[in-house]
């Protein structure tokens, strides 16, 4: 099984201009994440695409190992999903930087974002370098049945694949 995370958008009701939102699934393959996409979604049901999506086998230099159920005991380090956001001149609206990193705690992998975010000249409202939020994903797949483990270095011979491109569901 592999991780996947998932850039879904479409429309809402209530929404001008087309929302995007994240989803963590698993399956052998994106097909198979499917009809959890389309169950998770909350916008307009024929509206559902996908933008991008990561299918996230190494991240940071470590394996990503998932396995059903819950882990004996807490993870050495965790997978963190990281959203930067921030502001340049003559660009209209903000912007975003998406990181998937490993690390030990919420300070250490804040640290590393900040030193890897863009040379932005305004920084969004919360004035913390930008970054709007951390999920740890471990907790959220934790929800799902599952657990993963980034314990074994990553051998490059599995390297996951990043694919930007408009899919409809």
């Amino acid at each position: 099984m592999k991780l996947f995370a998932v850039f879904v958008g479409g429309d809402h009701p209530r929404a001008s201009i087309e929302v995007h939102d994240l989803r963590f699934v698993v399956g052998e393959t994106l097909e198979d994440t499917l009809p959890a996409l389309r169950a998770a979604w909350w916008g307009t049901p024929g509206s559902l695409h996908i933008d991008g999506y990561a299918e996230l086998t190494e991240v940071d230099g470590w394996q990503v190992v998932l396995a059903p159920g819950k882990a004996g005991a807490p993870p050495a380090r965790r997978l963190w999903f990281v959203n930067l956001g921030g502001y340049t001149p003559g660009l209209f609206g903000e912007q975003h930087n998406y990181l998937f990193l490993a690390g030990t705690d919420k300070a250490e992998v804040w640290s590393r974002a900040r030193a890897l975010s863009p040379e932005w000249t305004g920084r969004h409202k919360d004035n913390f370098v930008c970054i709007d939020e951390v999920i740890d994903v471990s907790d959220l797949l934790d929800s799902e049945g599952w657990h993963l483990r980034l314990d074994h270095p990553a051998t490059g011979e599995t390297p996951g694949r990043i694919v930007s491109d408009y899919i409809k569901l």
